[in-house]
């Protein structure tokens, strides 16, 4: 009786041994079709020339060179210098 119990006991133990080793392969397939699927539906190439536009925008803003500035300094100095002190 002792042997049938035993037997009985093995052929559990390797059944659930077998379904963990099942479970961890399919969790690894899966995960290789996941990894399979992000490189195919992968949205950077759409994304490159945008985020490479972008590159300008993020940049702190830069005071630009306005030519009237240029203008009215000539004018200024110009009439500044007329006038006799």
């Amino acid at each position: 009786m002792n042997d049938i119990n035993e037997a009985a006991a093995h052929s559990f133990d390797q059944g659930l041994t077998s379904n963990m080793f099942a479970q961890q392969q399919a969790k690894q397939q899966g995960a290789a079709g996941t990894a399979g699927l992000m490189q195919a539906y992968n949205p950077a190439a759409f994304y490159g020339g945008s985020s490479g536009a972008a590159g300008g925008a993020s940049q702190p803003l830069q005071p630009q060179y306005n030519p009237w500035l240029g203008v009215l300094g000539g004018a200024a100095t110009g009439a500044a210098s007329a006038i006799p002190f």
